[in-house]
Order: C-alpha cells, then structure tokens, then sequence
C-alpha cells in the first residue's frame, strides 16, 4: 500500500511540476516574443532547479533508510511551499522584467530565471523524499524505484497535456495558476494528515489548506493585474495602459492595444485597417498583386491576424475563392469584434480552416494563382518551417503555371536566398518577396485599373474626386518604375525603403547568404556577432 500510496503522489507531483514548466514557457516564450533561445534557457534554470532540490532532500533522509511519519510532513510541507512558491513565481518574474532584466534574441538575463530555479528545487526535493518514504531498503529497490519513475513520468506527461491543451484552452494563465496551487495545496493537506498528527493538527492543516486556497484564489486578481502587459511592455510598461482584448488558448496569447494593434505571442502583428491612402501596415503588399499576375482568381493564404490583408484579397476584383488558413482560431473571436473586418468570416468567397499552413499543403492537392503570408520575424521559433527552402519547393508544387508566391522576410538576407535556390523570378515589394516560376506579368496600367475599381466590402480604396487620394494613386503608379530601373553603384538593401524592387536588387539584397533549411534553422539562432533588425 504504501508504494501504491507513493506511486500516486510522484504522479501528481509530476503533473503539477510539468504544468508549471508550461505556464513557464508561456512567460518567457511571449516576453521574448518567440525566441529559440526561450526555452533552452528555461529548460536550463529548470533542470538546474530540479538537480539542487534533489540535492537539499539528501538532508532530510536518515542514512539507516529508515523513514518516520514526520518525515512525511516534511514532503508535505516541501509541497505546499512549492505550489505557493509556483503560484508567485509568474508576478515575481513579470516584476524582474519591468525592472530592466530583458530577455532578448541574442542573450539572457539570468534573474527572471531565479524563481523558476526556486520553485522547481522545491518541487525537485518532492521525488526523492516520497521516494525514502515508498521504496523499502531491500533486494527490491531498484525494481520499486522505477515504478515511482514511471509514475511520474506519466504524471508529468498528464501535466503537460491537460495543461498545454485542454485548461489553457479554456483558463488563464492566472486561472491555470490557482488550479494548479488548489491542487497542490489539497496534496500537501491530504499528505499531511495521513502522517497522522494530533487531532487537533490535523484541523489546523486543514484550516490551514483552506485559508491557503481562499487567499490563492482572492488574490490572484491583484498578483496577476496587467501581468501581459508588463511581459510585453517591460521596462516601458505603465500601469496605466491596459490592454484593449487579450485572447489565450492552447495556441498561444493575442493581445491588442488601445491603438487597435494587434500582437501575437509579444510581437507586432498586424492593425486593423485596410486603408491604402493612410497606410498604417503597408497594406500596398496586399493590393500590388495585379501588378504582377494578370487574373489572380484562385487565393491561399496563411494567416489571418487582424484579417485586413484577408478582406483586401477577398475583394480583389477578380476573385473567385480565398483559401485561408490559421493555426490560432482566437483570431477568428477577435475579428468578430470589429465590424469594418467581421464580413470575412461570412463572405461565401472566403473559406477559413484552422490547420497548420505546412500541414495543409501537405496534405493537400489544390493549386493557386497566388499564395500569401504575411510572415511573422524570421529569428522566431519554429519559423524556419515557413522560410526554408523546403518550404519554397512545397509552395511551388501547389502553384498554377504562372502562379505567384508572396510572403514577408522581414529583412533576412537568408530568406531572400532560399526563394532565389527555388525559383527563377524574384521580386520585392518593401519587405516582401514576390516569386513565380515564370517572368512576371508586370503591367501597370492593369494595375491601375483594379485600384481603381477596388471597393472593401462597397467602400470605395479611392475616392479619387479627393485631391489626396489622386496624388497617392499617382505615386502607387509612379513606385512601379522601379522594377524597370537597375540598382545604382553602391547600393545596399535596408528593408522598406523602396516600395518595388526587381531582380537585380533583389539578388544584391541576398548577397552571398546561406539559404535557409529545415536542417540549418536559418536566422532562428542568429549569430551574436551580427547586426540584427527586424521589420513589420
């Protein structure tokens, strides 16, 4: 029995310790907006804090392997501090990092990581003390110790999917946070008690526990107040700006500002606007399309954010059908909240499916005339599945002769040359790249023609008996020289500075950059050495 008895509490501990790493990861993924350096570090602090609380447990076990019931109330106690601490440590580490300790790209700031050091001791020392008080010192140890090892780990594993997937897809943080700590408070009371104290101890355990729990509970509010707003804003953050909606779920946090901008995970995604005159998103991207392809009627893209680019594609003049695929359906509850954007999700030219975009174009066999992503930074986590040349050569196979590719570099060199490895025909307009496995169509009087003609859902891009709006159209028209011109001696890429680039440029903008992989990771560990910067 007592194994048994044992073997529950590592599992449950194991699932509280796993669940915590994933609020963790949250933390540092969304204040460092993604980087890949994000959770090898926390995977660091976190080891590191499980070893020294294995270490600090060797203080409470009797040499002679014999365990006494108060031993017991030791576990207790270690696990009951652990939850607290565990409940605390995501405001403390929200306070670091408005006091200045930045995590950024390229480095660490090891203070934010003390408390996850902290905690994870606390809950490091829970395995070995249950492990002195379930395992017997005999012939059987070893085969009694990796039953307790495998209780935990199907513990942790539980943690980090029910935790991952199913209370982050329906709780805060914050509440995530107190179910978590109710939980462990619970843990440590039950252990307690069945120590077997005093009558009179153990009603004050359990007054304890559930003083505990209300003062979790109550004052969560407060601990947790405005905390994406000092992950986000960090030594810029005032207490005074909250944020206007913030959406989590099991695929990450989108947070929007009073200013209606919009961020995923920490970083900038897009504004909800699809005015091309007061050109707050360079929204041009998505309207330069006739430019370049004479009748881009079949559509994919992938990404929706705030679905400005959505509503712009969805209403090009000769649209058929827009394809548009997005990991994060939170976006969809956001755009609902905007009327100028919400006609998108009932347009019968529009079709939304929540995939992944690399797994949809797998498993798919449609083809295009045009696909676009407004693609987010290119030293973020995972983003070498949409920039590496593998990825190129999916989009191609999914392309219709003459067919356009679109999508944002962000000012990677190395992306820029993993387009240049797949297709013959490079483009820029300001920070993205338009590539086609044929010469493209360029023809600016077609293009005139659809703006002109271009309406948003009945409403007019130009108004063009404004003064205004026919000087911006002239100048649209006037930037399309500039794929008839050759780059001047001397001339160096800076992203966005010019709004149409040809080849020529586009090859000097490459340089002699290492493509990127699905085996070299690109920018996603850039080199410290490097001068970064990063673009909309």
């Amino acid at each position: 029995m007592k194994l048994f008895f044992a073997s529950l509490l590592v599992a449950i501990s194991g699932f509280i310790a796993l669940s915590y790493e994933i609020l963790w990861f949250r933390v540092f993924a969304f204040t460092t907006g993604g980087a890949a350096i994000a959770f090898s570090a926390l995977l660091g602090a976190y080891l590191l804090g499980i070893a020294l609380g294995s270490l600090i447990s060797g203080r409470f076990c009797n040499e002679d392997g014999a365990f006494s019931p108060k031993q017991l109330q030791v576990v207790a106690l270690f696990i009951l501090l652990g939850n607290l601490a565990g409940f605390l440590s995501i405001p403390w580490i929200a306070s670091l990092i408005v006091d200045g300790a930045v995590i950024n790209i390229l480095t660490v700031h090891a203070s934010p990581f003390v408390p996850v050091v902290f905690v994870a001791a606390l809950l490091g020392a829970q395995f070995p003390l249950i492990s002195h008080y379930g395992i017997e010192p005999d012939d059987l140890a070893g085969a009694r110790l990796s039953y307790l090892y495998l209780s935990n780990i199907i513990g942790a594993v539980f943690g980090s999917l029910l935790t991952g997937f199913v209370l982050l897809d329906h709780y805060s943080m914050a509440q995530t946070a107190v179910i978590l700590t109710c939980l462990g408070v619970v843990l440590a009371v039950a252990l307690y008690v069945s120590a077997r104290p005093t009558r009179s101890q153990q009603a004050a355990a359990v007054v304890v526990g559930l003083g505990t729990i209300i003062g979790v509970g109550t004052s969560s509010e407060s601990l947790y107040h405005h905390i994406y707003e000092k992950l986000q804003w960090s030594t810029a953050y005032n207490d005074h700006e909250s944020f206007k909606h913030i959406i989590e779920n099991k695929s990450g946090v989108i947070t929007v500002n009073e200013d209606d901008q919009i961020y995923g995970g920490g970083l900038y995604d897009g504004k909800f606007s699809t005015d091309l005159i007061d050109d707050m998103n360079m929204i041009g991207r998505a309207y330069s399309l006739s430019l370049f392809h004479p009748a881009p009627r079949q559509m994919l893209m992938i990404g929706l954010s705030s679905g400005s680019w959505a509503a712009v594609l969805a209403n090009h003049p000769q649209l058929e059908k827009l394809t548009i695929i997005e990991i994060n359906p939170g976006y969809l509850g956001l755009i609902e909240q905007y009327p100028e954007q919400t006609q998108i999700l009932s347009d019968p030219r529009v079709e939304i499916i929540i995939d992944d975009g690399r797994r949809f174009l797998n498993r798919t066999d449609e083809t295009y005339d045009a696909i676009i992503i407004n693609t987010t930074y290119n030293w973020r986590s995972q983003i070498s599945n949409l920039l590496s040349v593998e990825f190129n050569e999916l989009i191609q196979a999914h392309l219709k002769p003459g067919g356009l590719y679109q999508f944002n570099t962000t000012g990677s060199a190395e992306s820029i040359q993993a387009a240049f490895e797949v297709f013959p025909a490079v483009a820029g307009v300001l920070n993205h790249v338009i590539v086609s496995d044929t010469p493209f169509d360029v023809n600016k009087a077609r293009w005139e023609s659809m703006l002109r003609s271009y309406e948003i859902y009945g409403e007019p891009v130009f108004d063009l008996s404004l003064t205004e709006h026919q000087e911006h159209l002239d100048w649209l028209l006037a930037q399309a020289e500039l794929l008839y011109t050759e780059p001047p001696p001397g001339w160096a890429y800076a992203v966005g500075w010019e709004y149409f680039l040809p080849q020529s440029y586009m090859s000097l903008a490459a340089g002699d950059a290492v493509p990127i992989t699905d085996d070299n990771m690109g920018t996603e560990w850039p080199d410290p050495e490097i001068e970064w910067f990063t673009a909309d």
